[in-house]
């Protein structure tokens, strides 16, 4: 079994955030990974998650109130791939 640790994404936007259910966030460009990590210690990763879901991540982090909400109403689906938690966007509009 591969440890959490391992499968960490820690690119340049890691960050804390203050909520209540979640300890940070993170997100990998490149691959289009979002990386969320509850304060009961799961990581999920979001798989083709655009910047612009990324960027309104960051407003609910920064404003301390509704990520996790916000979170619940975008992120579903689960399914699996090799040894890491993967889960799909739910379809939203591009502004």
């Amino acid at each position: 079994m591969i440890e959490k640790s391992v499968l960490r994404l820690r690119t340049k936007n890691y960050r804390r955030v203050i909520s209540e259910a979640i300890s940070n966030i993170d997100y990998n460009a490149k691959l289009k990974i979002i990386e969320i990590e509850f304060k009961d210690g799961e990581v999920y990763h979001y798989l083709n998650a655009k910047k612009s879901e990324w960027n309104k991540m960051i407003e609910f982090a920064d404003k301390g109130k509704g990520l996790g909400a916000y979170i619940n109403q975008i992120f579903k689906e689960p399914y699996k791939t090799g040894e890491r938690k993967y889960y799909r966007l739910n379809a939203i509009e591009e502004r």
